[in-house]
Formats: C-alpha cells, structure tokens, sequence
C-alpha cells in the first residue's frame, strides 16, 4: 500500500510540473503572438489579452484586463448576438475604439468557449488591423475615379475632333464647289 501511494504522489508531482511548464508556456504565447488577441469572460470582460492587443489599444501593462468588450468594439451589440447564435465568428469587419478615441478597421473573428452542457464559459477574440487596407481602397477608389472622369473628358475630346474635322471637310468641300 505504501509502495501504491508513494507512485501516485509521484505521478502527482509529475503531472503538477508539468502543468506549471504548460502553463508557462501558454503565458509566454500571450505575450509572444504578433496577433491581437483575448480571452473573455461570460460577460464579455477581458480577462487576458496578448501584448499585440495591449499596444493597438494603447494600453500599458494589463491595463485590458478587465475592460468590458463593449466599451471597445463599436458595435457590440451586433456582434455578442451573433455570437451567442452562431457561436463562431469569422472575418467580419468591425470598429475598435482604441484609448485615445481613434477608430481602427479590423477583421474580428471569435469563439465561445464552452462548457461539457454547452453553456458558455467565456470568449476567444482575435483581431486582424485593416484600417491600412481600408484607406489603400479609398485611394484606389479615388483613383479610379479620377481615371474615369479623365476617360470620360478624354473621349468627348475625341469625338469633338472627329465632328471638327468632319466640318473642315464639309467647309473645304463648300469653298472647293465655289472656287470651281
């Protein structure tokens, strides 16, 4: 019996460091990822977000932790009731309304963490900053726009010459008959 015990607190002290390396190593992700992501409560608190969400959030240290996902995505609301019916999110564009009151274009995609019952334990968020892309598209747009607008001038230009000509012929053709 002693022998028994003895190998199950030693299978215990094995299975405890080892959980506290995984632990380590999960915390080291969090700070490690390029991508902005956070783990949410069931009331949509942050209760963990990378360092990648801290800087685009202009928050220092865990100052995201525990701020409310309400007070940072512009539209909330939309987004918790198509999570809570789908319970999966991808690529859909939102707002986040960062610390110093800018708005950031991002592709959001989020899962609910659930529960053996399927109840909701929590959220996994995870943002993609396209504001960049957005106002290369703007651009692009105005471009286009300027082309078009310079195609359009372009092409009334043209045919104005070929009705100018046209009349020259006509005007050539009226002096030749009366010269004649």
């Amino acid at each position: 019996m002693e022998i028994k015990n003895q190998k199950i607190q030693r299978d215990q002290k094995i299975i405890s460091e080892d959980l506290s390396i995984l632990e380590s190593q999960i915390e080291g992700l969090w700070q490690f990822l390029p991508i902005p992501i956070c783990f949410a409560n069931s009331v949509f608190s942050i209760i963990n977000a990378s360092k990648a969400l801290e800087d685009i959030l202009g928050c220092k240290g865990v100052e995201a932790i525990g701020e409310n996902l309400k007070n940072v995505l512009k539209d909330f609301e939309r987004i918790k009731r198509e999570l809570m019916q789908q319970r999966l999110i991808i690529s859909k564009e939102t707002t986040l309304l960062i610390k110093n009151k800018k708005e950031i274009i991002v592709e959001l995609s989020a899962k609910t963490k659930e529960d053996e019952k399927r109840e909701i334990m929590g959220y996994f968020f995870a943002f993609i900053d396209i504001t960049e892309v957005k106002e290369k598209e703007k651009e692009l747009q105005r471009k286009v726009q300027e082309l078009e607008k310079l195609n359009k001038l372009a092409t009334g230009r043209e045919l104005k010459m070929v009705e100018l000509k046209k009349e020259i012929e006509q005007l050539k053709n009226k002096l030749d008959k009366k010269s004649s």
